[in-house]
């Protein structure tokens, strides 16, 4: 089963986090965002998903779960506050310049993990199954045969 890997990050740091993860999320209120936001957001997981780096793998499959569970790049008005802060969480990750910029070797994307984890925290446990069985097929048949597995429904 895959997992997150804990990011090693201060108190101050996790405030940050979660302050801009917050105001991200009210940016998703308002609708404040394009469909080009979502195509990076794909294009950057699958590109972190052939990271030699397990923590980076593991993110951007956990970013890719969250893409296909919200339906997007389709998917453009989220009326659910669920929904409002998954989508919060995915702009984080495609912000460069947020809080340890990606460019920090070893480090760069621990933030990002951390708003992804609050953001799961948010969304609750039917969610959070969904979104780690959809992690598990990309995990183990890859970004477009578990997309096709999982439009397929159970079998």
């Amino acid at each position: 089963m895959i997992e997150l890997y804990k990011p090693d990050l201060t108190a101050k740091q996790k405030k940050e986090v979660k302050s801009e993860f917050l105001n991200y999320s009210k940016t998703v209120e308002n609708n404040e965002f394009e469909i080009h936001c979502f195509r990076n957001i794909l294009s950057k997981g699958a590109l972190l998903v052939k990271s030699p780096s397990v923590k980076k793998r593991n993110l951007s499959i956990f970013v890719i779960a969250i893409s296909i569970h919200l339906g997007l790049p389709k998917k453009l008005h989220f009326h659910s506050e669920k929904d409002k802060y998954l989508v919060a969480s995915l702009m984080y990750f495609i912000d460069p310049d947020d809080v340890i910029p990606d460019h920090v070797p070893y480090t760069g994307y621990d933030d990002d993990t951390h708003c992804i984890e609050l953001a799961l925290k948010k969304v609750g446990d039917e969610s959070n199954v969904r979104i780690y069985k959809i992690a598990n097929l990309v995990n183990d048949l890859g970004v477009e045969k578990a997309m096709e597995e999982w439009k397929r429904g159970p079998s």
